[in-house]
């Protein structure tokens, strides 16, 4: 579940953004039929025998389809350069997402403190180094120099 959530949330910037633009039948349709798919994909995975854990292996895969289709139904619909969203958005996801991976093995090493302490530290330094631009980082030190 988390996995397709995840998958989910990497795209919830695209609704928004068709949603304001006013054309959102083309998106509609597409992601609604996708969503139904996924459901009579995951009936029949069942039906023919699978585990119940099949289910979440198709909403899985339909979320990934449909998180490759969403920048497309946007450079459809308002001529959205996809490069952008690729290199603002998900490669510092994705750059953050891997630099962070290798904190999961700090249980085995310390305790439940110390690694929740240790994880909390390398995902803030993580995200303020990779996942923020200059701007960003900027914008928030504004921000914080306000309120102090």
């Amino acid at each position: 579940m988390i996995v397709d959530i995840l998958i989910i949330s990497l795209n919830s910037g695209i609704t928004d953004i068709i949603f304001a633009s006013g054309k959102i039948y083309t998106y509609q349709i597409i992601v609604s039929s996708l969503t139904g798919i996924s459901v009579v994909a995951g009936f029949f995975t069942v039906k023919m025998g699978f585990g119940s854990e099949s289910l979440l292996y198709c909403y899985i895969l339909f979320s990934f389809i449909t998180f490759l289709i969403r920048p497309f139904i946007l450079l459809h619909e308002i001529n959205f350069r996809i490069y952008t969203l690729i290199k603002d958005s998900y490669i510092p996801v994705f750059l953050v997402s891997i630099l962070t991976t290798p904190v999961f093995l700090l249980p085995q090493y310390v305790n439940a403190w110390g690694a929740v302490t240790i994880a909390m530290l390398w995902y803030l330094a993580t995200v303020w180094i990779v996942g923020f631009n200059k701007n960003e980082r900027a914008s928030i030190l504004c921000k914080i120099k306000d309120y102090l």
